[in-house]
């Protein structure tokens, strides 16, 4: 027979090996959950090195949500004019263009293109970054007058690359290989879309330059044809309207004169229009087409107004009120005309805008840019209503609509 003392130290012993065997699984389990996370941690890092090698090569993007007004180092002044505001210290947006339906503001950088939706709508804009797979910058970028392709130049180290989008899918349709010309390409596509032309200037030797109005087929990259600038002109502006090429030359020896010539296809020569003569002591500056070809708009030297033009006779139709005293550069002439030619943006030395009745001559308003930076870029939207500057501190949305709304 046990003895109480005998049996008190059996059930002790129990219950002290079932507490070591319990502590021994717990244990157990402790490491085997601690393995599970170890290895979904693993996991994770995995995947996210795979995601992060993605996003690097272009083939997964990581949309950005909606911009938020921001300007790097000073604030942009807070105007009920402003709707959007877009600034990266990293950054220069340029060159800007807007699909003709203004669904898309499209802007240029390194090795890739920034679409910009809803840009006209007050803090509701979206940006999408656009990988690149050429390494260089953008330096050109124009629309199809339908907007459902955009063109790109890149100049390259030793070549450039002329490549065509489709706009819907992002997807790089043809491209092929130019000279690394001296200067930035305007682009120009043709109405049917068939073609892609320019105004490449090559050097030839150390003297002269080789400059002229090129046509690419578009599906092929095949040159097709050129045209020679006369070697007594210089080539101001061109554009490709209604089935033909307007070229507005400026004469080089004085720059006192505008010629307009023609060309239809096969796009081999070009035929006379009509010539424009500077009045007085003035001499011409930059040109512009008008984004219909019925208008050219001309900046003069010696402090003159600038003046706009009926492209199909040379006759004077509007001379702005005071003279312009913006910047200008190859590829951006200080001044732009609206979609409609109804309205003409300058941008001026002190630093903002303005908007003019091409009609009346009148200047409608001025838009006070950054305070440190001049306007070097002025697009204006589809309809009118919005114009956007680019001071190359920030790209800005202006509502122009009280001004181009008021009665002249």
């Amino acid at each position: 027979m046990n003895s109480p003392v005998h049996g008190a130290s059996s059930v002790w012993l129990s219950r002290y090996l079932r507490k070591i065997n319990l502590d021994k699984t717990m244990a157990r389990r402790r490491s085997r959950s601690l393995e599970v996370v170890a290895v979904l941690i693993a996991l994770f890092l995995t995947a996210y090195a795979i995601f992060l090698g993605l996003v690097s090569f272009g083939v997964v993007k990581i949309p950005s949500g909606v911009l938020q007004f921001q300007s790097p180092s000073d604030n942009y002044p807070q105007s009920d004019l402003i709707l959007n505001c877009f600034a990266d210290k990293h950054e220069v947006w340029s060159p800007l263009c807007v699909s003709p339906t203004g669904e898309h503001l499209v802007a240029g950088g390194f090795k890739k293109l920034i679409w910009i939706a809803k840009w006209n709508e007050k803090n509701q804009a979206t940006m999408d970054i656009q990988d690149l797979a050429f390494d260089d910058r953008v330096e050109s970028a124009a629309f199809s007058k339908d907007g459902s392709r955009i063109a790109v130049y890149l100049p390259g180290n030793a070549k450039g690359t002329i490549a065509i989008f489709d706009v819907q899918s992002r997807q790089l349709l043809s491209k092929w290989p130019t000279p690394r010309f001296q200067y930035d390409l305007k682009l120009v596509f043709s109405d049917d879309r068939e073609v892609l032309f320019a105004n490449p200037v090559e050097r030839t030797n150390r003297l002269e330059n080789l400059e002229g109005i090129v046509g690419w087929e578009i599906s092929s990259g095949k040159l097709l044809s050129f045209i020679k600038t006369p070697n007594e002109f210089y080539l101001a502006d061109f554009g490709f309207f209604g089935g033909r090429l307007l070229i507005a030359y400026e004469r080089s020896e004085d720059y006192k004169e505008i010629q307009i010539y023609e060309s239809e296809k096969p796009f081999s020569k070009a035929n006379p229009v009509v010539a424009i003569e500077a009045p007085g002591a003035s001499a011409f500056d930059s040109v512009m087409f008008s984004a219909d070809g019925t208008r050219l708009a001309a900046s003069s030297h010696f402090g003159q107004p600038t003046r706009v033009y009926n492209v199909s006779d040379g006759r004077l139709i509007s001379e702005l009120e005071k003279a312009y005293c913006g910047i200008s550069c190859r590829d951006f002439h200080g001044f732009k005309l609206s979609k409609s030619a109804k309205y003409l943006a300058t941008s001026n030395s002190n630093n903002c805008a303005s908007l003019w009745s091409v009609r009346t001559a009148k200047e409608l308003g001025v838009l006070q840019c950054h305070r440190k930076q001049n306007v070097i870029d002025i697009v204006f939207g589809p309809d009118d209503k919005t114009l956007i500057t680019n001071d190359s501190h920030a790209v800005v949305i202006w509502d122009v609509s009280g001004f181009v709304n008021q009665k002249e």
